[in-house]
């Protein structure tokens, strides 16, 4: 069968076989195994993870749960199922729980171990799909086991599954939210778990009693959130779970404020205790990333001062007993409260109970390093490796910690690194494409491109050439303009569709500017956006268009594309109103504003007060910069082939805002395609169409730049 897409062209409809146009090269990145964070055991002998991959072939979803021999580097599968969501070690032992969906909506746990391979039973059943395993050492003899899942009005676990069938798809709101990421809001919230893993006469375990450990909060809270919401928003430690929670009775349309609850658990085989919220006074804004010490003493959080300001920096706050203390600090700040440290922590972990891991996003790279718990004046943390982006980390033994990373050119990388000298021994475990090889990368193909930005500032990109590239040759352009925009495009396999090792593949030199705004270059450089989204980060994007045009030999400026996701869509659309969207041969925008002023459709209108300084009719400046901002003003000039794509389900940039750009485009007769995807949120996630989305771009930009296309031709349908 045909799968029909609507590629329209100076008002002709022409049909292509979207079943027949996946170009090897993206197939072949689509295809490629993906690896979970490797989680070492006890002795610091072994790491767990799971590796999942797709056949587009079979149209079929693999997923192993496997074990890695740190020594030898030998990976053994202990069992393969699709179902399988979360695994963690339980005890010295070597055994492992890992939770699994049944057909009934029920999550089996299963328990196995590394040496008895595939010799595995059900612990357990929970009554509903749960997700975000941990586990806690109680005994020789007991674990705690802490999940979460959806909750039913009394307190249990709910099962979709089980709820009766509905006769009306009504829905009837009074208050925010009314629709939050892909996700029409409703009762249901989501909560955290737990019970135990208790041996049995004959060495096995089995799952005891499920309580909700939200059941002695009075306040009705939510954490994790249904969307965004996971294991890294809770800390467990054997006398109780720490959990973050949104400031109850806030819409989080509205606002950022969460706090940390501390929940007094007994053994695990009782309901909760009291619990106890955790105020750091003069901080309104998000927390994020518990982490308990080993000795379960010490509690530390990252924690963002003002409300709705999602890109402020995080302040590192610490407890040194905070089972028994309120009494907190301030890591890394100065006698005015503000930070010495310019980069902002995204994920904190103890390594020991005096010494903490950070990452941090630093010049493309999500960075490793480390501080201690009491530093003293004037102390940065002191950075151990940085290179690529490394997703997480966990310690191994008392020296080293275990990183998983990605890069443009690696899809899996594990490395053993000593963080207690300092120089730092770094041990590459385990590369899955052999540092590149399996899909004909080399490190060679990426590179570093500083130039001067609009101001007295340098704008750093990332490049990634094609394997071929040589200064003699001649090679088409491709931007790819990252969202946010307080964000970056990472040295990662995985750029939330963004991925420049695919377009290089095609045979572009593909350019990843960081512009003012992006992480990763310091505070300032973060917030001197507020406000100018349409001035500085553009004239940082034309500065290096600029740059390439003049002084980059092999890279020919006059075959050059466009494109971005989000906020990077939104710049596409304003570049296609300046002179500048000349430059390009074709545009693609994926998710992107079309006006400024219908920020009151998406889910996170607090992003839009923080960035524009307010609300329109409460502030002129924040009209005037809402105006200033808008694409929509610049239709009028709208000239360049453009690729439209808006998925129906994302409710953070509605799809009326690709609706409206396609719409405008064909009115003026500019050449244009539009590519929807009903199933999908702010992402486009589903492997098979992840395939139609390179597909269709390559389908509509290679033939203007002169790249051959090796799908089927696009014949006009009448």
């Amino acid at each position: 069968m045909v799968t029909a897409c609507r590629a329209l062209r100076r008002g002709k409809t022409y049909v292509c076989d979207l079943n027949a146009l996946s170009h090897p090269s993206s197939r072949a990145y689509i295809e490629a195994p993906l690896r979970s964070s490797a989680i070492p055991n006890k002795t610091a002998s072994h790491a767990l993870f799971t590796t999942s991959s797709y056949n587009l072939r079979d149209h079929s979803l693999s997923v192993k749960l496997e074990v890695i021999d740190l020594t030898s580097r030998l990976t053994t599968t202990i069992s393969e199922d699709e179902k399988i969501s979360a695994a963690e070690w339980i005890d010295e032992d070597d055994n492992i729980a890992w939770l699994a969906a049944q057909k009934s909506g029920n999550t089996s746990v299963f328990v196995g171990n590394r040496q008895q391979k595939e010799e595995f039973y059900v612990a357990g059943v929970i009554p509903g799909p749960v997700s975000d395993l941990k586990i806690q050492s109680l005994s020789p003899e007991r674990v705690g086991i802490v999940f979460t899942g959806l909750v039913n009005s009394d307190g249990s676990v709910h099962n979709p599954a089980d709820v009766p069938a509905k006769y009306s798809s009504a829905k009837y709101y009074t208050s925010h939210v009314a629709r939050y990421w892909d996700t029409w809001t409703t009762s249901t919230r989501r909560a955290i778990f737990y019970a135990c893993l208790e041996r049995t006469s004959t060495g096995g375990y089995i799952l005891t009693t499920v309580y909700n450990a939200y059941a002695s909060n009075a306040q009705k809270v939510e954490r994790p959130l249904q969307v965004f919401g996971g294991s890294g928003d809770f800390a467990v430690s054997s006398t109780g779970i720490v959990y973050i929670a949104m400031d109850p009775g806030r819409s989080p349309a509205f606002h950022t404020t969460s706090d940390a609850y501390y929940v007094k658990l007994h053994d695990f085989k009782q309901p909760p205790g009291e619990t106890s919220r955790l105020v750091v006074s003069g901080f309104k804004g998000s927390t994020s990333s518990p982490t308990i010490s080993p000795d379960g003493r010490k509690l530390a959080l990252l924690k963002n001062k003002k409300n709705g300001a999602e890109a402020h920096q995080p302040y590192i706050i610490l407890w040194n007993d905070f089972a028994s203390d309120s009494t907190y600090s301030q890591l890394l700040q100065n006698e005015y409260g503000s930070s010495t440290w310019d980069l902002s922590a995204e994920t904190i972990a103890f390594q020991n109970d005096n010494t903490l891991l950070l990452l941090a996003t630093e010049f493309g790279a999500v960075s490793l390093f480390t501080v201690e718990t009491n530093p003293a004046v004037g102390i940065q943390p002191r950075k151990i490796f940085g290179q690529d982006m490394i997703e997480l980390v966990y310690p191994c033994g008392p020296r080293h910690v275990l990183a998983s990373s990605t890069s443009f050119i690696d899809n899996g990388v594990l490395r053993l690194i000593d963080v207690s000298s300092s120089s730092p021994h770094i041990e590459t475990i385990s590369s899955l494409s052999d540092n590149g090889k399996e899909f004909g990368f080399s490190e060679n193909q990426v590179a570093d491109l500083v130039v001067k930005g609009a101001g007295d500032y340098q704008v750093h990109s990332l490049v990634m050439m094609p394997a071929d590239f040589s200064p003699s040759k001649s090679y088409p352009v491709c931007f790819l303009i990252h969202g946010g925009p307080q964000m970056a495009l990472w040295n990662a396999w995985n750029n939330y569709n963004l991925n420049p090792q695919i377009f290089a593949s095609q045979g572009y030199y593909v350019v990843c500017p960081q512009f003012t705004g992006s992480t990763g270059y310091g505070q300032q450089f973060v917030d001197d956006v507020r406000g100018d989204w349409a001035g500085r980060p553009y004239k940082d994007i034309v500065a290096v268009f600029e740059h390439i045009k003049e002084n980059v030999e092999g890279a020919d400026t006059s075959r050059a594309i466009l494109g971005g996701l989000s906020y990077g869509g939104y710049m596409t659309n304003w570049i296609q109103g300046q002179p500048f969207g000349r430059e390009f041969k074709a545009l693609f925008t994926m998710n992107g504003i079309f006006s400024t002023n219908g920020f009151l459709a998406r889910d996170n209108i607090f992003f839009y007060q923080e960035d524009f300084k307010g609300l329109p009719w409460e502030s002129d400046e924040s009209k005037s910069l809402l105006d200033r901002a808008d694409p929509a003003r610049f239709a009028g000039e709208w000239k360049t082939p453009h690729l439209i794509v808006h998925t129906e389900k994302d409710f953070r940039c509605p799809i009326e805002g690709g609706l409206s750009a396609f719409s405008l485009l064909q009115l003026k007769g500019i050449e244009s395609g539009l590519l929807i995807f009903e199933d999908e949120h702010h992402l486009v996630v589903n492997p098979e169409n992840v395939a139609r989305l390179f597909d269709t771009i390559f389908g509509f930009c290679n033939p203007k730049v002169g790249l051959s296309y090796s799908g089927d031709k696009i014949n006009a349908a009448r």
